[in-house]
């Protein structure tokens, strides 16, 4: 490396330097994607898991498809003496969500609405108190539903308002639905105010703006569905989602039936028994798109862990090779000044001191480098032999005078 250029010299540590910074640089885009995407997750994983999310979802399941509401109405038509017991659970579920909700920081809004809600919840367990009686009496499902009849207006408000306000509290703005307000849809549209609620007050009550309500929310159902399987689904996901638009259009094929049967003025006992579908299986596939949401954010929560912990490692590794990096920078950055330019520098200097002070007997350094400082080395060398040669020749045209 000797007769090493300084350009060739420079090329190296520009090198070294573009090498050095290229790894910097491909690590801090790596460090900034993997807590990209852990932000990312932390801001979804705080939307799911907020006091007022889960709480809100729990309203909504707890007095919904094959809750509160499906099981008080199934009693008023087929008067089975189980059912009770569960609807008071079902209601006590409603309870201990409302109590949930209220430990998030509420407005008065929502405050006001939760108790639009627990009203009406409170006013169905009382009505439930009514309608066993007139069960135990051998009362018809039409004559307990006039003196169980409720007005779902306020919770069905209540509920607009709460699900306005989870929205308005979401971390993560976007105009695509997420996979768990998808799953809140169905339960919307399935439950209460829904598909089930309106479908048995059609059978009790046959009025036609129950038929329109169920039709409206089993296609609310199918758009939901359809955007749900634009995410990536495991086969379960896909399996369940099979499994819950049988049981729904079961409903919209015996929605017909009814109406038929219905025209015909028969008691909504004997309609049922026609129309009767068993919801177990659109029960399970709930359960299991939640079950395999949860692994989703489980699984999401590894990778995010990991990725931190990949980022950490990737950090101290930067910083070690910085260290390094910088110090061998340093120490060629050193060795090429002092062993390759300056030293040379300083030895072609005090040569040429003594040429110019008239020394031209010296024997000029660095003549027989092959870099930049040899060639001008070479250059000054050649000029001392240049005045050498005249101071010669003027010694000689001077003795021949004489």
């Amino acid at each position: 490396m000797k007769n090493m250029s300084i350009k060739a010299l420079s090329l190296i540590i520009l090198s070294f330097i573009a090498i050095y910074g290229a790894f910097v640089i491909y690590a801090a885009m790596t460090i900034s994607k993997n807590t990209g995407e852990a932000e990312q997750f932390w801001v979804k994983y705080q939307d799911i898991s907020s006091t007022r999310v889960s709480a809100f979802n729990s309203i909504v399941n707890a007095m919904g498809y094959g809750e509160m509401i499906h099981l008080f109405e199934d009693y008023i038509i087929r008067k089975d003496d189980s059912l009770p017991a569960r609807i008071r659970v079902a209601v006590g579920k409603v309870h201990a969500s409302i109590e949930q909700y209220t430990e998030a920081a509420i407005t008065p809004t929502e405050r006001a609405a939760l108790r639009q809600i627990k009203k009406v919840v409170d006013a169905y367990a009382m009505k439930l108190q009514d309608a066993r009686s007139m069960v135990d009496e051998g009362y018809s499902s039409r004559q307990i539903d006039k003196v169980a009849q409720i007005d779902d207006a306020p919770a069905l408000s209540g509920l607009d308002t709460l699900r306005k306000a989870v929205e308005e509290h979401r971390l993560e703005k976007s105009d695509e639905p997420t996979k768990i307000q998808l799953l809140g849809e169905f339960h919307r549209a399935l439950g209460f105010g829904g598909m089930i609620h309106n479908f048995e007050l059609y059978l009790l009550r046959q009025k036609s703006e129950n038929a329109d309500k169920v039709k409206k929310s089993i296609a609310d159902i199918q758009v939901a569905v359809d955007k749900y399987r634009n995410f990536s689904l495991v086969p379960a996901e896909d399996l369940a989602l099979k499994g819950l638009m049988e049981v729904v259009n079961k409903y919209r094929d015996n929605l017909d039936t009814a109406i038929s049967m219905a025209a015909e003025n028969r008691a909504p006992e004997e309609i049922d028994l026609r129309v009767k579908i068993d919801d177990k299986p659109a029960l399970s596939a709930l359960q299991i798109l939640h079950a395999e949401y949860s692994n989703a954010i489980e699984a999401s929560k590894k990778t995010t862990t990991d990725h931190l912990r990949n980022s950490t490692k990737l950090s101290k590794n930067i910083f070690i090779a910085s260290a390094i990096g910088l110090a061998l920078l340093m120490l060629l950055i050193a060795w090429v000044l002092f062993s390759h330019v300056l030293g040379p520098i300083n030895k072609i200097s005090a040569t040429l001191d003594k040429f110019i002070d008239g020394d031209l007997d010296i024997e000029f350094y660095g003549t027989e480098r092959k870099d930049e400082l040899g060639y001008m080395a070479t250059v000054i060398d050649k000029l001392r032999l240049i005045l050498i040669s005249y101071a010669l020749r003027q010694t000689g045209d001077a003795g021949s005078q004489q």
